[in-house]
């Protein structure tokens, strides 16, 4: 956490206040106030949203107000009913989103997430993947990480990529009727999540960064190797820039899956791999 950041939530920190047991992980516990809120806003101007919050719990006393359990990847943001109606409408409206007055008994999956989703293996939102979706068809080679799914309760169908190589995470695509006749009648899939390039993309954009103290017990190789066979001659830049690696590391293995597996990557001009 940044310097400043730790020091902006010590500044409001009250250590006195009620923790419920099972929160006491949290980093702070801070008065929820204006002079909280301000703060928060001026450090969006020097740093990226994940570096400020990411999880976030509001308490009235000892009554849970508001749960979010990861601001940068759930979807799911569960209100007391003691927090009257009018104000979460309200809330939405000026989040800008629809207000359908549901308790969670009254939605299934498919209300609460939005028509592309990407969730971080782990939360909470995806544990209920497999109690909400059962696959109904499975895409298969080359594309072993795509599946269609159904919701049991809606009957909404749902276009699944599986993103384990790298950051952990599963991207979701609502699909219309038509596309959903497509794919389950006529084999014919939607394009959107084709390339292992475009789910780290959505990986990045979700705030979702993997860091590893020890490259060599990852899949970058596997995952480089993938990579340069769906975009032949990607350069080792674009590598390094999609798998948040340095560009000395990502050259390191892009060398060797170059000399191992036969795949095409450009390095820089006075490189000896390169074209």
């Amino acid at each position: 956490m940044p310097v400043d950041v730790r020091a902006t939530y010590e500044t409001h920190e009250d250590i006195g206040m009620y923790v419920p047991l099972s929160q006491t992980e949290w980093t702070y516990r801070c008065v929820f106030s204006q002079g909280l809120m301000e703060d928060l806003a001026g450090l969006l101007e020097k740093h990226n949203f994940e570096e400020i919050l990411k999880h976030l719990y509001l308490y009235k006393g000892k009554e849970p107000l508001l749960l979010w359990h990861n601001v940068i990847i759930d979807t799911k943001v569960s209100i007391s009913v003691s927090v009257p109606e009018e104000t979460v409408s309200e809330f939405a409206r000026e989040l800008g989103l629809e207000y359908c007055g549901l308790t969670k008994d009254d939605c299934c999956l498919c209300v609460r997430l939005p028509d592309t989703a990407v969730l971080l293996m782990g939360c909470k939102i995806s544990w209920e993947i497999s109690e909400t979706l059962e696959e109904v068809k499975r895409r298969g080679e080359p594309y072993d990480w795509l599946s269609a799914e159904r919701c049991r309760q809606c009957g909404q169908l749902w276009l699944m990529a599986w993103e384990e190589m790298h950051n952990d995470i599963l991207c979701l695509l609502r699909l219309s009727p038509e596309a959903a006749d497509r794919l389950l009648k006529e084999d014919i899939w939607p394009q959107d999540f084709n390339k292992y390039s475009t789910l780290l993309r959505f990986g990045q954009e979700a705030g979702v960064f993997v860091n590893y103290l020890d490259p060599k017990e990852s899949l970058l190789g596997v995952t480089m190797e993938l990579l340069a066979r769906e975009n032949p001659g990607i350069h080792v830049s674009e590598l390094a820039d999609l798998l948040n690696l340095d560009l000395s590391v990502a050259t390191k293995f892009a060398e060797g899956v170059v000399r191992e597996k036969g795949v095409r990557i450009t390095f820089e001009r006075n490189h000896r791999h390169n074209p």
